[in-house]
């Protein structure tokens, strides 16, 4: 499948979105980073900053993302 292509605040709200339907948003996303190069799984951000309790539906939401979108170049 390939990725959409999206901003640095697109991601963080898609992010935040799937947050609050999988935990009822126990935390936030406030930023992402880019990585040097695409990972195996072709994903080329890492969630950066986190606000609040890092949990397991924070952690399902950001795979769930990461799955289906990219940073793009001039973000």
């Amino acid at each position: 499948m390939e990725r959409r292509l999206v901003s640095r605040s697109e991601l963080v709200r898609l992010v935040n979105e799937q947050i609050r339907h999988l935990s009822n948003g126990s935390c936030t996303l406030s930023g992402v980073l880019r990585l040097p190069k695409p990972d195996r799984d072709g994903c080329n951000w890492l969630e950066g900053r986190i606000n609040g309790v890092y949990t397991e539906g924070f952690r399902d939401a950001v795979r769930e993302i990461r799955a289906k979108y990219n940073l793009r170049d001039d973000a």
